[in-house]
């Protein structure tokens, strides 16, 4: 009876220092990764925000290549039309704004999604 309840005593405590010993590792590369970037950006902000940006330029071209890449040529062509139409729309409307005339600028953004919508349904169906 009593090797059973130090067996249970002692597996108790082992689960317990195994978790304060994740809980420290978790911790100590916490520290480790957050420090040295802490330090980059408050010494260099500048620079470290020229690095961050252009690491995520980096990710955003190759996710789009990649995408790119498994699609086929009509759906990047439907994609691409896609954009031109909202930065097309979004130039207009705020051209519109800054001219002073915002209740046309209205239905303009309005005129945005329908405007996707037709030019998806078309590509799709011819």
């Amino acid at each position: 009876m009593a090797k059973r309840i130090l067996y249970y005593v002692i597996t108790a405590f082992s689960s317990a220092a195994k978790a304060a010993a994740l809980i420290a590792l978790c911790a100590l590369v916490g520290i480790s990764l957050t420090f040295p970037l802490w330090y980059f950006a408050t010494s260099f902000p500048s620079l470290y925000t020229a690095v961050v940006l252009s690491v995520f330029a980096a990710y955003v071209v190759y996710k789009t290549a990649r995408a790119i890449k498994k699609s086929t040529p009509k759906t990047v062509f439907c994609v691409a039309l896609d954009i031109v139409i909202i930065a097309a729309g979004l130039a207009v409307a705020v051209s519109l704004v800054f001219a002073g005339a915002r209740f046309i600028a209205i239905p303009v953004i309005i005129l945005i999604p329908v405007l996707c919508i037709i030019s998806s349904r078309l590509l799709k169906n011819g």
